[in-house]
């Protein structure tokens, strides 16, 4: 008899402490931020995207992901399964900022827009591009994909006091107070409306929308996944062929596949089991015959 779990077990004050009396505080994450080449000049010094974007981003949504799946039915008698047949991400990624008034001011509306302004092919800094804009019969002309997604943003959720411990060559999985988020072929696809209103003085909050095409979670726990080998054997293949000794055809059609290959390949009469005589001969002509009237149908009346 299969053992259902395990007998319930008297939990100390200790075990609470360590389970749900110490539960992750939202505050506490970073997000880092990648610099695309055409931004190569904020690449270092105080107008660092990490110095800035990375300080005033106020809120981030952990990604989540699914298993796409399609449904099998009658596999086994009145049972409907549904198999998985790939990953699915959710491909979209929002952050928020606040928006600084004093040194570099309005830093991530700035960052964005250029970024963004760059896909769509646009630089208004130009004189000879701004006036480009400004024409009514102005097109479109997109940046290839390559010049705008990059790799490396990253989330990174920790715990206040915690000590965070970076993974190394012999600890790559080494479960920590650090939850690490690696997006790849990123780049912004929106920037939310800024409603600017008379009243009590607010924040003013920048919200981008990010894409992306996957994501790796990392300090997660080992696995002892094995890669599954290459076969080339085709399962549950009938063999047709009628000079094999393990054809699934019957007698009767054996023979009538005999006698459509001598009609293709003149007097030479293939025997099944892959044997043949050579009718330039006497003999083989002898043996020819006598294996054509011993597949011939009417010497079989009663084999199916």
């Amino acid at each position: 008899m299969a053992k259902l779990g395990v007998t319930p077990t008297h939990k100390t004050v200790d075990d609470l402490r360590n389970t749900i009396l110490s539960p992750s505080l939202v505050p506490y994450f970073e997000v880092q931020f990648p610099v695309p080449s055409f931004l190569s000049n904020l690449n270092s010094g105080s107008t660092s995207p990490y110095n800035y974007l990375t300080l005033l981003c106020t809120e981030a949504v952990l990604p989540g992901n699914s298993l796409a799946t399609y449904t099998t039915d009658n596999d086994y008698t009145g049972v409907t399964e549904k198999m998985p047949h790939r990953k699915v991400y959710d491909q979209n990624l929002n952050l928020t900022f606040y928006v600084n008034a004093q040194e570099d001011a309005y830093y991530p509306i700035r960052f964005f827009e250029s970024y963004i302004s760059y896909i769509a092919g646009e630089d208004p800094s130009d004189s000879d591009s701004l006036d480009r804009l400004r024409n009514q019969n102005y097109f479109y002309r997109m940046s290839y994909p390559d010049e705008y997604m990059i790799d490396g943003l990253l989330i990174k959720k920790f715990e206040k006091g915690g000590k965070i411990v970076p993974p190394t060559s012999d600890k790559v999985n080494a479960i920590d107070r650090q939850l690490t988020y690696e997006f790849l072929r990123t780049y912004p696809t929106a920037i939310n409306s800024m409603a600017l209103t008379y009243g009590d003085a607010q924040v003013l909050k920048c919200t981008v929308s990010y894409s992306y095409i996957r994501y790796v979670q990392h300090n997660t726990f080992g696995t002892t996944r094995v890669e599954p080998t290459m076969s080339n054997i085709v399962a549950s293949v009938p063999d047709t062929d009628p000079n094999s000794p393990n054809t699934t055809l019957t007698k009767t059609q054996i023979a009538q596949a005999l006698a459509i290959e001598k009609e293709q390949n003149g007097n030479n009469i293939t025997v099944v089991g892959g044997l043949s005589e050579d009718p330039s001969t006497p003999q083989g002509q002898i043996n020819n015959k006598n294996a054509q009237n011993a597949m011939d149908p009417k010497f079989l009346p009663n084999i199916k």
